[in-house]
């Protein structure tokens, strides 16, 4: 939904802002500098005919991050 997409958005921005994403592969980084802002419709978009696959991926990945308990060691899941 529209909804959902700008919050994987946000979502990727924030964590990538913060570094608590870190991104090492390149075409993740190319996708994201390609986006540009239009007018027409006031949000960030690429480029007419380019990809941006990966990176809808992985802002996907970083929403559906919070929903995911984290095991520890000790075999005790920690929902912070």
């Amino acid at each position: 939904t529209k909804s959902s997409k700008a919050a994987a958005i946000g979502k990727f921005e924030e964590m990538f802002k913060t570094g608590e994403l870190i991104v090492h592969d390149p075409e993740i980084l190319d996708q994201a500098m390609s986006y540009q802002y239009n007018p027409n419709s006031g949000r960030a978009e690429p480029p007419e005919g380019s990809y941006s696959d990966l990176l809808i991926t992985a802002m996907i990945a970083c929403y559906m991050s919070e929903d995911v308990p984290i095991e520890t060691k000790f075999g005790v899941v920690d929902m912070t």
